[in-house]
C-alpha cells in the first residue's frame, strides 16, 4: 500500500508538472526581463496621462486603447529596450494576454517610427514637463528623461527584483523542512535498519542527546497533557524538544526571509515614499512565501501522507507542524493585508471592487476563523462541529488564495496544494471501499466501553500499533470518521476488535442505541480506512516494557501480541505488559487477549486502583466456565492449596470451586474476583496504583541489555513514565528508550 502511494504521488506530481504553461507563467519568479520595463512604463503611464491616472494599477485596458497612453508607452519601452521589432511586438502580447485587447500594429509602429525619427511626439505633462503645460508635441529632452528613466527603473527594479527574490526565499524555506526530513528519515531509518548498531550506543554524547532533545518536552514534563494560559479558553500541548528545535530554526529562516534585502532604492520617491516602498516589498514577500507553504500545510495533515513512511515520524509529530505552518502562513497573510492596505493609501477603497481582492479578503477572514475554532479548548469540547467548519474554511482558505493569485503565476502551488489534498481523499476513498462495508459485532461491556468487533477482509492485514478510522451507518453519525487504535481477535484471525471509552459524540450516540437493544448489543454496518501507523521500535531492545492506562491497552496489546509471536524462543528477550485500571470489571474488555497470553512467555502485570469495587461485577461471572478455558491447571479445578494462595495474593484460604454453572445466580463477589485471579493465572494481579518511579528503576536494573519503555493512557501517567525514564538515561550502563504511543486526535 505504501508503493501504491508513492507511485501515485509520483505520477500525479508528473503529470502536474508536465503540463503547458501560459507564456507568462515564470516570469514573476525567474526572470523578469521585459517584465522591468513594462511596468516601469505602466507606472509612468498612470503618472503622467490623465486618462489612465484615475484606473486601477490593475487595469490594461486604458494602456492599450488610449492613444496618449500608447505614445508614452512606447517612448518609454523603446527608451529601455532600444529594440523596435522587440518593443513594438511584446506589447502587442502584452495586451492581448493581460488586457484582452488586440492593439492597432500600424499605430504602434507610427508612434514609434516618429520616436525614433524626430525624438518627439505628443506627450502627456508629468515630471519632465512644464506644470501648465497642455498634450503639444515636443522634442524630449533627453537629459531630463534620463535623469527620471534611471530612478523609475532603479525603482522598478528593486520592487521587481524584491519579488523574484521572495520566490527564492520561498524556495529556502521549503528546503529548511526538507533538510528536516532527511534527518529525521536517516536518524530513524538507521535506528530500524540497524538495531544493533542504535542500542550500543550508551555513551556520554548518545546520552545526552536522548535525555535532552529527543524525549523530554520542549519545558518541564508535561507533554501529553495540556497546558493552560492564563484562561481556560486558551489551551495548548507542549511540543517534545525536538520539534521544538525544528520548528524554532523555521522561526528564525521566517525572521531573516522576512528582513533581508528590503532596503531604499534611488529612484523610490517617484513611484511610492520610502515608507510606501518598505510596506509593498514585504506586502508582496509575504504573501509569495505564504502561497509557497501552502502543499506542506495540505501534505503535513494528510492521512495518507507519505512522509510519514519516509520518515517513519507517526501523524502526531506531523499535525504538530501542520499547526505550525498554519500559523506562520496566517501570520503572513495579516502581514500581507495590513501592509499592502496601507501602501495603497486613497486607492484602497476603488481597489477593494475587485475580484482579486474580494477573494482575497474571503481568503483571510476564513483563515483568521480557522484560528479561533482551531483552539484545542473548542476542538475537544464540539470535535464535530470543528471539523466540518475547519473544512469549509479551509476549502475557502484555499479558493480565495487562488482567485486571488491567479494572474501572478503562483497559482501553481495552490493547484499543487488541491493535488496533494484530492489525492489523500481519493486514497481514503478507496480504502474503505478495498474494505468493504462489514457488519460490525458492538457490545457495551461493563457500562463503560464499547467493545467493537469486524470482520476484515484475508488481504487486509492488520498494523501492530496502528489506527483505523470508522464510519458507523447510522442516520445520527454516518458522515462522521473517527480514529480508533485496534487488536487482532485472539478468537479469529480474520477479525479485529476496538475497544472505547463512552465519551460524548458518537461513542455517546452508540451508547444510546445499544442500551435499549437485546443485551446491549448489536450489529451495524461500518465503512473502515486504514490501517495506519506501525509498531515502535521497541522490539529491536532486549527488553521490552508496555505501560497501558485504561482504553490505552489495545495498542499496547497488539504489539505485544505481534512481538510474542515473532520473538524466537532463545532470543533471551524480555517482553513485559503492564495494565492500570480502575475496577475489576474492566478485565471483561481483554479477558479473551489475557488468557491468550498464557501461550507466550509475556510477563503480565494489572493494577487495580479501586478493588473493592462490585460495579458491574456480575458480568465476569460468564467468564468463569471451565469447559471455555480448558487450559485451566488441575490444581484450580478443586480446593486451592496454601502455595496457590501465595501466587496469585488471594484475599483468603476460601475454597474455590470453578465448575461450569453460571455462579451469577449466588452473586459472591470475592469469589468471582479469586475465580478470576485463578483462572488468568498468568496475570500478576496488584491492588493499588503503580509506582512508575519503581518499576522504572526495578525493570532497568533488571535488564541484561537495551530496554525500552513504550506507554499509552492518562495523559498524566504518560508524562509521569517520559520523566522518570528520562531521569534513567546515563544512571545505567545500557541503552534506554522510550516511546509515546499516545496521539491526541483533537
Amino acid at each position: 500500500m505504501k508503493l501504491i502511494l508513492l507511485f501515485t504521488l509520483v505520477i500525479s506530481t508528473t503529470t502536474l508538472a508536465m503540463q503547458p504553461l501560459p507564456d507568462y507563467i515564470g516570469k514573476t519568479y525567474q526572470s523578469y526581463g521585459h517584465s522591468r520595463s513594462v511596468y516601469a512604463c505602466r507606472m509612468h503611464i498612470h503618472k503622467t496621462v490623465k486618462a489612465c491616472s484615475t484606473t486601477s494599477i490593475q487595469e490594461y485596458g486604458c494602456m492599450c486603447t488610449n492613444k496618449d497612453a500608447i505614445n508614452t508607452f512606447i517612448q518609454c519601452y523603446a527608451y529601455f529596450q532600444k529594440n523596435s521589432t522587440e518593443a513594438i511586438q511584446f506589447f502587442v502580447n502584452y495586451c492581448e494576454n493581460f488586457g484582452n485587447v488586440t492593439t492597432n500594429i500600424d499605430q504602434i509602429s507610427d508612434a514609434y517610427e516618429d520616436y525614433v525619427n524626430t525624438g518627439s511626439y505628443t506627450v502627456i505633462p508629468s515630471v519632465v514637463s512644464p506644470v501648465n503645460a497642455t498634450n503639444m508635441t515636443v522634442p524630449i529632452n533627453q537629459t531630463e528623461y534620463s535623469e527620471y528613466a534611471y530612478g523609475l527603473e532603479a525603482s522598478i527594479d528593486q520592487f521587481l527584483t524584491n519579488w523574484e527574490r521572495s520566490f527564492f526565499y520561498g524556495m529556502a524555506m521549503t528546503s529548511y523542512w526538507g533538510f528536516a526530513l532527511l534527518i529525521g528519515a536517516v536518524s530513524n531509518w538507521t535506528q530500524y535498519l540497524f538495531p544493533g548498531l542504535m542500542t550500543d550506543l550508551t555513551g556520554p554524547v548518545s546520552n545526552w542527546w536522548r535525555k535532552n532533545i529527543t524525549m523530554p518536552a520542549a519545558f518541564g514534563s508535561r507533554k501529553a497533557q495540556e497546558y493552560t494560559f492564563f484562561v481556560r479558553f486558551l489551551q495548548g500541548y507542549m511540543p517534545t524538544r525536538l520539534e521544538s528545535i525544528i520548528t524554532s530554526g523555521f522561526c528564525l529562516v521566517v525572521i531573516i526571509v522576512l528582513s533581508i534585502n528590503t532596503y531604499y532604492s534611488v529612484g523610490n520617491e517617484i513611484i511610492f515614499t520610502n515608507y510606501v516602498a518598505q510596506l509593498r516589498y514585504l506586502a508582496n514577500r509575504t504573501g509569495i512565501n505564504s502561497t509557497i507553504l501552502m502543499p506542506f500545510l495540505i501534505l503535513f495533515a494528510g492521512r495518507n501522507n507519505i512522509l510519514q513512511w519516509i520518515t517513519r515520524w507517526n501523524y502526531g509529530v506531523f499535525m504538530t507542524f501542520h499547526r505550525f505552518i498554519g500559523r506562520i502562513m496566517f501570520l503572513f497573510v495579516v502581514l500581507h493585508a495590513v501592509t499592502f492596505s496601507i501602501a495603497l493609501g486613497v486607492d484602497y477603497y476603488p481597489l477593494m471592487t475587485l475580484p482579486f481582492m474580494i477573494w482575497g479578503t474571503v481568503s483571510t477572514v476564513a483563515g483568521a476563523i480557522i484560528m479561533v475554532q482551531a483552539t484545542l479548548f473548542l476542538r475537544r469540547k464540539w470535535y464535530e462541529v470543528f471539523l466540518v467548519i475547519h473544512i469549509v474554511m479551509a476549502l475557502l482558505f484555499v479558493i480565495g488564495g487562488w482567485v486571488h493569485i491567479n494572474y501572478l503565476g503562483y497559482e501553481w502551488w495552490v493547484f499543487t496544494a488541491i493535488g496533494l489534498w484530492g489525492i489523500d481523499r481519493i486514497i481514503r476513498v478507496c480504502r474503505i471501499i478495498a474494505f468493504g462495508f462489514p457488519e460490525a459485532d458492538i457490545t457495551i461491556v461493563s457500562d463503560e466501553t464499547l467493545k467493537i468487533k469486524i470482520p476484515r477482509p484475508s488481504y487486509w492485514k492488520p498494523v501492530a500499533g496502528g489506527h483505523i478510522f470508522i464510519h458507523f451507518f447510522r442516520p445520527d453519525c454516518f458522515w462522521e470518521s473517527h480514529p480508533f487504535t485496534f487488536a487482532p481477535s485472539v478468537e479469529d484471525e480474520n477479525t479485529i476488535v476496538l475497544y472505547t471509552k463512552v465519551k460524548q459524540g458518537v461513542t455517546r450516540k452508540l451508547y444510546n442505541y445499544l442500551v435499549h437493544c437485546p443485551g446491549r448489543n448489536a450489529k451495524i454496518t461500518v465503512g473502515v480506512e486504514g490501517p495506519y501507523g506501525e509498531c515502535c521500535a521497541a522490539g529491536k531492545s532486549q527488553t521490552a516494557v508496555f505501560i497501558a492506562g485504561g482504553n490505552g491497552v489495545p495498542g499496547m496489546f497488539s504489539e505485544v501480541y505481534h512481538l510474542a509471536q515473532n520473538m524466537g524462543k532463545d532470543s533471551g528477550k524480555r517482553i513485559k505488559l503492564l495494565w492500570t485500571i480502575r475496577e475489576y470489571r474492566s478485565l471483561n474488555w481483554m479477558y479473551e487477549e489475557l488468557d491468550r497470553l498464557k501461550d507466550y512467555d509475556v510477563e503480565v502485570s494489572v493494577y487495580i486502583t479501586k478493588p473493592d469495587s462490585d460495579a458491574f461485577l456480575s458480568e465476569l461471572s460468564t467468564r468463569i466456565i471451565s469447559s471455555k478455558y480448558s487450559n485451566i491447571p488441575d490444581e484450580f479445578d478443586a480446593i486451592t492449596t496454601s502455595s496457590i494462595y501465595e501466587k496469585h495474593s488471594f484475599s483468603d484460604k476460601s475454597t474455590i470451586v470453578i465448575t461450569s454453572k453460571d455462579i451469577s445466580t449466588s452473586f459472591n463477589p470475592e469469589s468471582i474476583k479469586e475465580a478470576i485471579r485463578a483462572q488468568l493465572y498468568n496475570v500478576n494481579f496488584k491492588h493499588g496504583r503503580p509506582n512508575i518511579k519503581q518499576i522504572i528503576e526495578e525493570e532497568t536494573e533488571q535488564a541484561q541489555g537495551s530496554i525500552a519503555f513504550v506507554s499509552c493512557g492518562h495523559p498524566a501517567m504518560v508524562d509521569d513514565i517520559r520523566a522518570e525514564v528520562i531521569d534513567a538515561v546515563g544512571k545505567h550502563n545500557k541503552r534506554i528508550d522510550f516511546y509515546d504511543q499516545l496521539i491526541g486526535w483533537a
